[in-house]
């Protein structure tokens, strides 16, 4: 490559690139290494030498190996961009005409479609090299982005990370405006448009008036025809022509615009992505967005917000450095202390942009960001701060300042309570926040998102000396009147910072809510009951029950820990230290029992004298009534009630025992959407306080997952795959089969979710176990005949119509709690069948074959162990078997919707496409072939015939040589099918050969016996298939046995 640099004009290369390209023709890709790396050096030093055997290089193109091509576009790249630095030099005569170089640019940018990964990556470096390069004209701009972005989707990772940086370099270097905001460019170029129309409407009359006098010239020599002002004339021309320039200049701008934006959806997934590169690149690009105003930056920070909760420390550090970017924050540290405060001022202004736009789940992904950020900064890892002591010191400046709007002061107040959760109290200014407290109550009204910011400062400060500030917020939001929603979040921020500091909070809280209660007018004789004001009654009553509840906990903690000995080696053999220690775990059993017995007794037990025992029964009614009648209660103080009696059963079993079925019917049947999703959520809280208690209606929270609303379907997959991975409840297969069910959900977040629920159950696998593996068998026998509805729960009329009361059937028989609590509520709970019913069996709607194949497809794809798709290939084997005492009229009307012949020919046909998706193995192949004698009455049917035959087609593919074994199983499926399959009498109870093996020692059989009790239970692995199936006798006796 420097011998053709040097060479005269390029006759070197010339001679070199034509005898390379004869060579690597005859040798094929045997030397296709060595010519690309000539030519990539020849692109690189040589720019010039090359530019006149473009027509050498392009040939090369068709050559059939990648790393030549790659070369290729790699050196067509460098004869553009050395083009490029002659025409910025002005020079008299280019390396290129624009013909040429457009030809050049077109034949890089078609490599972006390459059938080779590695080429397609070389032309994303390619086209990041010409962007760089300023070798892109601007008419051309759009083009290449549009090519960019389109390999965002492309199914490699080092293409779709090259796409990326791309992207970056197409902002960073585009040679329009450092400010790319779509709005003002639409407005000159609607502008200029019109302008241009005028133009174009008063030429065309200009020129009708010209000729329609020289027709009259010519008529009557007498007129005299107008003078042409040839300078006007080129004067309006130019002015034409710069209108048309400037508008092509914008019109470019928005083109390369909508390109961005239009792959904002693409660049989102992306950041969601497990890759890091992905993630990465796409922080990157939300990052440029933003620095240059695109629309999409707004809603992209937000994005990269969420990427604190990734597990790789470099997507989190480089989503530090996009949010210390986008906030400026190193402007603060340089310059003259005058400079400096004002960029501080400035990234303060932004800080408070930011957080405007920020709800609660991004509000603690910046408070993620914010203490990994600063972790690392400790450690000295390469993370940039987010919350630096210059934008601290600023955002106080702003949220004490009286010159400041209401709106930009509470967006300070926010980032700084969310700097103080991350870091701790370090951040807080106490003479700065009694500034900003004094503007909570303005001319009698109370700015309720002003006292939630900064009641979660003083309760996450801790520190004793903001008491007063703290009786300040709670005198301005008990003592006045406020229909803002945030009065709830302020409220629980300052009954919790209360509890903190104060020395009697009790009594504190205790004022306040005699103040709440005033203004509900509950305690006066003749109340009326404000709707509103009973709503944050009950609210605020609910969170103080579980603050002392936290404070009862937290007290018998520290006289725990008082209270502890030290710790005795106990020596072997002597009983007083034995006795000893077990009189220490006594008395500490007696120490939670006794602080249990003071809560009921004190806080919300029947005995109990105070506002939270009594309100109770009001909550109560007031849930019951707006479940009675639509409209009969408001929605804000529906869900008060629902959340306070959610709240106040945490606290205690007995009124959890008491006002569990309410919550419950409230759950299937409330009409406000909002109450739903409010008690999925509160039920996951009272699962992990109250297990025995909720466990029982397990099976009614699953059935909330056919929900008609998204966000409550969404709510309760939320609350249960909480509960069922962290082992708060058990994952039975009907609850679990409603889960998968999800994975066809029409919503695409739910179906997201409900993927990542079994994929996270999987990893809970062992080497000797797998908890789908074990639930898959239920799940397979309920979604055989699955039906799906919205959720509607049987409800009875009762037949006296003096009494309004309801009967409620549930499928567990009602405990003696359960149905004095119903007498309560005005509901009667009625026993459930002995027989257990599914919940999916209740509803009239079928699940189609393509969803069915769909879930099964996937939850299948989770068995991979050998030994497990062994197992679950004779149990399926065995259910098919089994189909024949199927086919009743139940199950018949269940499947008429699907278009199948009959619910035995359907269950058939299931089960076989699920022996198509089992992981087949030669154990596995031969266990199926072994075991014809239980599915032959099924293959006259031509789907399951199908499906078995495709198995077989698999099996060959195996590695092992299998071919006797396959063709004669395969000859005795064409024989079933053709119903003349005979096989000398061997049945379902005949063993198959594989069964006569050696007996295995007595400890395994033991082991095995083992695994037979536990299938009896109806959420194990075989108890819903191997359901009226007989069991195979024994050939031989056991070993020391007489026959």
């Amino acid at each position: 490559a420097g011998l053709c640099a040097a060479g005269g004009g390029g006759r070197v290369a010339g001679d070199l690139l034509r005898e390379l390209d004869r060579v690597s023709g005859e040798s094929g890709d045997s030397s296709a290494k060595l010519v690309a790396a000539f030519v990539d050096h020849l692109g690189q030093r040589a720019p010039a030498a090359a530019a006149p055997h473009v027509a050498s290089l392009k040939a090369q193109l068709a050559s059939t190996h990648y790393g030549l091509r790659s070369a290729v576009v790699s050196a067509l790249s460098s004869v553009v961009c050395e083009d490029a630095s002659e025409r910025h030099a002005e020079k008299e005569k280019t390396l290129l005409a624009d013909d040429a170089r457009d030809a050049l640019l077109d034949l890089v940018v078609e490599r972006a479609r390459d059938c080779s990964h590695w080429t397609r990556a070389a032309t994303m470096r390619a086209c990041s090299k010409l962007v760089e390069n300023r070798a892109v004209p601007r008419d051309r701009y759009a083009d290449v982005a549009s090519a960019v972005t389109g390999r965002l989707k492309d199914k490699t990772a080092q293409v779709r990370k090259n796409a990326l940086d791309t992207v970056c370099a197409l902002l960073a270097h585009n040679p329009f405006a450092p400010i790319l905001d779509p709005a003002p460019h639409e407005l000159r170029a609607d502008a200029l448009q019109a302008a241009a129309v005028a133009d174009h409407a008063s030429t065309v009359l200009r020129d009708r008036r010209r000729a329609e006098a020289v027709l009259a010239k010519q008529e009557d020599d007498s007129i005299v025809l107008e003078e042409v002002d040839e300078a006007q004339e080129d004067a309006l021309q130019d002015e034409r022509d710069k209108r048309r320039v400037e508008l092509d200049y914008h019109v470019g701008v928005l083109r390369l615009v909508h390109t961005v934006e239009a792959s904002h959806g693409i660049v989102d997934r992306l950041a969601r992505s497990s890759t890091a590169s992905d993630a990465v690149g796409a922080a990157r690009v939300f990052g440029a967005c933003r620095a240059f105003e695109l629309p999409s930056g707004k809603t992209g920070l937000r994005a990269v917000l969420r990427l604190a909760c990734s597990s790789h420390d470099a997507v989190k550090a480089e989503a530090a450095r996009v949010v210390a970017a986008a906030l400026d924050v190193q402007s603060c540290e340089s310059g003259t202390v005058q400079q400096r405060d004002k960029a501080a001022f400035e990234a303060a202004k932004r800080a408070c942009s930011l957080i405007r736009g920020c709800g609660a789940v991004d509000l603690q992904c910046l408070e993620a960001l914010i203490a990994a950020a600063e972790k690392a900064a400790s450690e000295k890892k390469d993370f940039e701060r987010v919350a630096t002591p210059k934008l601290v010191r600023a955002l106080w400046d702003v949220a004490a300042a009286s010159k400041v709007d209401a709106s930009t002061r509470v967006a300070a107040c926010r980032f700084l309570a969310t700097c103080c959760s991350a870091v701790g109290s370090k951040v807080v200014d106490g003479p700065a926040l009694s500034d900003a407290a004094q503007f909570v109550v303005v001319d009698e009204s109370v700015d309720c998102a002003l006292a939630e910011a900064l009641g979660r400062l003083v309760r996450d400060s801790k520190k004793k000396e903001l008491a007063p500030t703290c009786a300040l917020l709670r005198e301005a939001l008990f003592n006045h009147d406020s229909g803002d929603g945030h009065w709830y979040g302020a409220c629980d921020a300052v009954l919790a910072a209360t509890f903190q500091l104060e020395n009697d909070p009790e009594q504190c809280v205790g004022d306040a809510l005699r103040s709440l209660a005033e203004k509900a007018q509950l305690l006066s004789e003749e109340p009326e009951g404000k709707a509103g004001a009973l709503a944050r009654f009950l609210h605020a009553a609910g969170a103080a029950a579980l603050l002392g509840l936290v404070a009862v906990e937290d007290l018998g903690a520290r006289l725990k820990k008082g209270a502890q000995p030290a710790k005795k080696v106990v020596v072997e053999g002597d009983d007083d230290d034995l006795a000893n220690a077990a009189g220490g775990a006594g008395e500490d059993a007696e120490r939670d029992a006794r602080l249990l017995r003071l809560v009921e007794e004190k806080i919300v037990g029947v005995k109990a004298d105070g506002f939270v025992a009594a309100l109770a029964p009001v909550a109560a009614k007031v849930a019951s009534r707006a479940l009675a009648r639509r409209g009969a209660v408001p929605g804000v103080l529906h869900r008060s009630a629902v959340l306070f009696l959610a709240k106040v059963s945490c606290v205690s079993r007995g009124v959890c025992e008491e006002y569990l079925p309410l919550l419950i019917t409230t759950l299937a049947r409330a009409p406000d959407a909002l109450a739903r999703q409010n008690v999925a959520v509160a039920l996951g809280d009272l699962a992990s306080r109250q297990p025995n208690s909720v466990e029982p209606w397990t099976d009614h929270v699953y059935g909330a997952l056919r929900d008609s609303d998204a966000t409550v379907r969404a709510a309760v997959l939320a609350t249960l795959a909480h509960l069922a991975l962290n082992d708060m409840i058990k994952a039975r297969g009907g609850g679990v089969a409603e889960v998968a069910l999800l994975v066809v959900d029409g919503d695409d977040t739910i179906r997201r979710r409900a993927r990542a629920f079994f994929e996270e159950l999987h990893k809970k696998s062992t080497a000797q176990s797998s908890p789908i593996y074990n639930l898959l068998p239920d799940v397979v026998s309920r979604l055989s005949a699955a039906r799906r509805g919205p959720v509607t729960p049987v409800v009875q009329e009762e037949e006296a119509p003096a009494s309004p009361k309801k009967t409620l059937r549930f499928s567990v028989a009602p405990s003696p709690v359960q149905n004095e609590a119903a007498k309560k509520l005005r509901f009667s709970v009625a026993p459930s069948p002995k027989k257990r019913v599914s919940i999916l069996e209740e509803k009239e709607e079928t699940l189609s074959a393509v969803d069915f194949q769909a879930i099964m497809g996937f939850l299948l794809a989770f068995v991979d162990k050998e030994k497990h798709a062994e197992a679950l290939a004779e149990k399926l084997c065995q259910r098919l078997d089994a189909t024949k005492a199927d086919d009743d009229d139940a199950v018949a009307k269940a499947r008429k919707a699907t278009g199948d012949v009959d619910a035995q020919t359907a269950s058939r046909r299931d089960l076989a496409f699920c022996l198509g998706r089992l992981m087949l193995t030669e154990k596995v192949t031969r266990k199926l072939a072994e075991s014809i004698a239980l599915y032959k009455d099924a293959l006259p049917d031509e789907g399951v015939y199908a499906a078995f035959t495709a198995i077989v087609q698999k099996a060959r593919k195996l590695p092992k040589d299998m071919k006797e074994v396959l063709d004669d199983w395969e000859a005795k499926l064409l024989a079933g099918h053709e119903r003349r399959l005979d096989l000398d009498g061997a049945g379902p109870t005949a063993v198959p050969q594989s069964a006569k093996k050696k007996k295995a020692p007595a400890k395994k059989r033991a082991t095995r016996k083992k695994k037979v009790v536990q299938s009896d239970d109806e959420d194990s692995d075989g108890g819903a298939l191997a359901e009226n199936v007989p069991r195979a006798t024994r050939t031989r006796p056991r070993r020391g046995v007489r026959a």
